[in-house]
């Protein structure tokens, strides 16, 4: 006879470890997967709500106030990309005035233009380089920077040279180098 101490034995043939384990990193993964996919929702509706304004010759010739390579093509979209990139990031009150655009003249023909150019206008050269085939020189003239980026464009339907012009205010004519020798 036995006796009967009350207790009843643990139950058996519950599911086995792994399957509890698989489960928690599933469900972290689940966690994962929808914060991705908000923060992507969130990025992509930011990104289509930036207003750039209108992207017209005219437009951006006065937001840069310089002037423009002869026969050089607006790229709007191009344009457009550049400005939303930069006001989707903390660059964004850096700068005021952006511009691409395509042209058949060389890199070296543009620069050459900028060069003769921007002095009479009271800009000042104070730092250039030319990495991976892009010339870009940085002029200043007072509390602003001027950004001029020159390379061969290989794209096949733009043959010649891509030019971008970035003017800056603020930060980015703080952040710029001081000439040597001032």
């Amino acid at each position: 006879m036995s006796q009967d101490s009350g207790y009843a034995p643990p139950p058996q043939g519950g599911k086995p470890w792994w399957v509890w384990a698989l489960g928690g990193c599933g469900g972290c993964l689940v966690i994962v997967l929808i914060a991705g996919v908000a923060l992507t929702t969130y990025g992509v509706n930011k990104w289509k709500n930036i207003n750039v304004g209108p992207i017209t010759e005219a437009s951006v010739q006065q937001s840069l106030g310089v002037p423009i390579y002869p026969g050089a093509k607006l790229q709007p979209q191009i344009t457009e990309i550049t400005l939303k990139t930069l006001r989707f990031t903390p660059a964004s009150s850096m700068f005021k005035g952006v511009g691409a655009y395509s042209t058949p003249g060389s890199p070296e023909q543009v620069d050459s233009f900028y060069q003769q150019k921007l002095p009479p206008l009271g800009w000042t050269a104070y730092h250039a380089q030319n990495t991976a085939g892009a010339l870009q020189q940085q002029y200043r003239k007072g509390n602003e920077v001027l950004i001029v980026q020159e390379q061969q464009s290989h794209r096949p339907d733009m043959q010649g040279t891509m030019l971008i012009l970035m003017r800056g205010t603020g930060k980015a004519a703080e952040n710029a180098p001081t000439p040597a020798g001032q």
